[in-house]
């Protein structure tokens, strides 16, 4: 019974960070949609002169890691299938 306990309190917390991370990701898709939105909608009112950037949101540790273990492991995006053909010349 106690092992089962425990792994039920480590899903729990698997859960909330996961729930966590969704919710970090849909801060950022309003924040970016919601900039898109307002640029585009200068654009159609007439003034073409949009300059604003929008500011990259913060990459979560999980993510980080990953691009760390790829740097480590010498591994490079995936670009699609011709993109190696490419490089080799």
């Amino acid at each position: 019974m106690e092992l089962i306990r425990l792994k039920r309190e480590e899903l729990d917390k698997l859960e909330k960070e996961v729930k966590s991370a969704m919710e970090d990701q849909a801060t950022n898709f309003k924040k970016v949609s919601d900039a898109l939105r307002d640029d585009l909608q200068r654009i159609f009112d007439g003034d073409y002169t949009v300059q604003k950037q929008v500011e990259k949101p913060d990459v979560s540790a999980t993510e980080r890691e990953t691009g760390q273990e790829r740097e480590r492991h010498g591994e490079e995006q995936n670009l699609g299938p011709g993109h190696q053909e490419w490089q080799r010349g």
